[in-house]
C-alpha cells in the first residue's frame, strides 16, 4: 500500500454543515478519493458532541460559518479548547469580507487554517485541502508538536538537528532564481521534521534564540560555499529574532562569518519580523544601521501584520520590503487584499524597497503581483522549502520550464 493511499485511509474528517446536500457530496468527493473515517454533522451542537470524544481524534475539519443554533464562529471556540490540532477548512456562502474576517479569528486563536472556501466547493478544492493537510502529517512536513520540552530543544541545537531548509525567490520579471531564505526545521527521531512554529518560541522564551540562530546561519553560509562550486550564488536570507538585536557585536559577527564561508555581506539579507519590532525601536538602531553600514540587505518580513509598519519604515534602514502572505494568498479574489497589496507595493517602490510576496500558491496571485509591480515571488507556487542539497535539482527543473511556474 502506497503511503498517501494508507495516509488516506487512517485519515478522519469531520464536516460541519447544516446543508444536507453539501454534507453528502463532500462526503462523497472524500470518499471517492480514498478518505477512510469521514463524519457529517448538521450543526455545531452535533459537532461538539463529535469534538468531546478524547478515544477519536479528529484530523481535518470542514466547517460551514452561517448555521442555525451553533455557528461555525462557536465551533472554532470549541475546536481550540478541545481539538487543537485539527487542520481547519472554513466554508462559506455569506460575503466574503466575513469569511476572510473568520479565517484571520481562526489564525489568531492559533488554529490551522488549510483554507477558506466560497460555496458551493468544488472537488478541486477538497483534494487540495487533502493534499495540505497530508504535507503537515508525513515525516517531511510535520503537523503541530506538543510533548516536546526545552531541554529536548537544548539538546537539539548542541547535537545540530536543527537544520536549515531554502525556500526560493525568483524575480518575476525573468523567472531568475535571486535568493533562497534559510527557514530553521528541527529533526527529530520520534516526530520527523517539527515546523518552527513550534519551537522559535520556546526558543525566544528560555534563552536559547541566539544559539539556533547562530548555528542556522552557520549552516547557511556553508551552504552557500557549496552551490558557489556549481555555480549558483543565490543570496541567502536568514531571519533575525528581535531578540537577538542587543548583541553589539553581531554586525561583525555576521561578516566574519559570511567571508569564511566566501560570502560578501550583499549577498546576505537579514530578515526581521515587522510585528515583533518595538515601537520604539532606539535600542536596535545601533545594531541595524550597522548591518547597512557593512552591506548587508535589510529586510521588513511580514509587512502589515504589526500596527507601526510605517513608522518602522521611517526610522530603520531597510533595503526589502516582504508583503505577509495574508494579503497575497487569494488576492486575486478578494478586493480587500488587492487593495492592500497595491498599497504596498506603491509604497515599497516610493521608498525604493526592493518588493518580495511570500504565500504565492496561485497562478492568478502571481499574474496579479507582476502586474503590480511586485519584485520577487516566494511560495508554493514556485517551491517549497526543501535541503539544501535539492537547490541545484530544483533550479534545473525550473529553467527547463521556462522560470516560469506551470
Amino acid at each position: 500500500m502506497s503511503d498517501a493511499r494508507e495516509f488516506l485511509e487512517h485519515l478522519r474528517v469531520l464536516i460541519v454543515d447544516d446543508q444536507p446536500f453539501v454534507r453528502s457530496s463532500i462526503a462523497n468527493t472524500l470518499g471517492r478519493l480514498g478518505v477512510g473515517d469521514v463524519v457529517m454533522t448538521a450543526d455545531g451542537d452535533q459537532a461538539l458532541e463529535v469534538l468531546k470524544d478524547d478515544a477519536k481524534s479528529v484530523d481535518l475539519v470542514f466547517c460551514d460559518l452561517q448555521m442555525p443554533g451553533r455557528d461555525g464562529i462557536e465551533v472554532l471556540r470549541d475546536l481550540v479548547e478541545l481539538q487543537p490540532d485539527a487542520g481547519v477548512v472554513l466554508m462559506s456562502g455569506e460575503d466574503v469580507e466575513v469569511l476572510h474576517a473568520a479565517d484571520n479569528l481562526a489564525k489568531e486563536r492559533g488554529l490551522r487554517v488549510l483554507g477558506s472556501l466560497e460555496k458551493p466547493v468544488s472537488a478541486a478544492d477538497i483534494k487540495s485541502m487533502l493534499v495540505k493537510v497530508q504535507d503537515e502529517r508525513t515525516p517531511n512536513r510535520a503537523g503541530p508538536i506538543t510533548d516536546v520540552t526545552v531541554d529536548d530543544l537544548r539538546n537539539a541545537i548542541d547535537n545540530g538537528n536543527i537544520l536549515p531548509f531554502f525556500q526560493p525567490k525568483v524575480r518575476l520579471a525573468e523567472g531568475s532564481l535571486e535568493s533562497v531564505e534559510a527557514l530553521a526545521r528541527w529533526i527529530h527521531p520520534q516526530h520527523g521534521i517539527i515546523s518552527p512554529i513550534v519551537f522559535i518560541p520556546m526558543a525566544e522564551d528560555n534563552g536559547l534564540i541566539d544559539a539556533l540562530t547562530d548555528a542556522v546561519m552557520s549552516q547557511a553560509f556553508d551552504q552557500g560555499k557549496q552551490w558557489a562550486e556549481v555555480n549558483l550564488a543565490p543570496q541567502i536570507a536568514v531571519n533575525l529574532s528581535v531578540l537577538s538585536l542587543d548583541r553589539l557585536e553581531l554586525p561583525d559577527q555576521i561578516l566574519n562569518a559570511a567571508a569564511t564561508a566566501g560570502l560578501e555581506a550583499p549577498q546576505v539579507v537579514l530578515e526581521i519580523t515587522e510585528s515583533r519590532i518595538s515601537e520604539d525601536p532606539s535600542a536596535l538602531l545601533d545594531i541595524i544601521t550597522r548591518f547597512r553600514l557593512k552591506r548587508f540587505e535589510l529586510s521588513i518580513d511580514d509587512f502589515g501584520t504589526g500596527f507601526s509598519s510605517l513608522q518602522q519604515l521611517q526610522r530603520l534602514p531597510f533595503s526589502e520590503l516582504k508583503i505577509d502572505q495574508a494579503f497575497v494568498m487569494g488576492a486575486s479574489n478578494n478586493a480587500t487584499a488587492q487593495s492592500i497589496l497595491e498599497s504596498s507595493i506603491s509604497l515599497a517602490k516610493k521608498l525604493n524597497l526592493r518588493i518580495v510576496a511570500e504565500g504565492v500558491e496561485s497562478r492568478e496571485d502571481w499574474d496579479l503581483i507582476s502586474r503590480l509591480g511586485c519584485d520577487l515571488a516566494q511560495g508554493y507556487l514556485v517551491a517549497k522549502p526543501m535541503p539544501g542539497n535539492e537547490i541545484p535539482a530544483w533550479h534545473e527543473s525550473w529553467l527547463k520550464q521556462g522560470s516560469q511556474p506551470v
